[in-house]
């Protein structure tokens, strides 16, 4: 997924979403940890938006940070929509597995 180390989060996937929570599946093949920075339409994640993996940082961006490989719930908006979901990393390391997708009322 990522073949090189950035130092400004130049490499990114975005995609078109509908529905209600998102999660994705990262892997990690080295042992340092790195962060993943999470956009929808163009902007950080709302408290009220962010999965129960989401950290902010003092500049109010929204991300997560791999540990190990396992899935990182990213996202959980209070209601059904389409929006565009940004993730973005400055680690070669990050390298996506697979996402899942939710409607229902309770997320994940």
């Amino acid at each position: 997924m990522h073949a090189r180390a950035t130092e400004n989060l130049e490499d990114h996937i975005a995609f078109q979403f509908v529905g209600r929570s998102a999660n994705v599946v990262v892997n990690l093949e080295k042992t340092e940890s790195f962060d993943v920075y999470v956009q929808i339409d163009d902007r950080p994640l709302k408290p009220k938006e962010a999965g129960q993996d989401i950290t902010f940082d003092d500049q109010g961006r929204s991300f997560f940070t791999v540990t190990e490989p396992r899935l990182y719930a990213f996202l959980e908006i209070p209601e059904f929509g389409e929006h565009v979901i940004k993730l973005a990393s400055n680690s070669d390391d990050f390298s996506i597995f697979a996402f899942t997708f939710g409607i229902n009322e309770d997320g994940i």
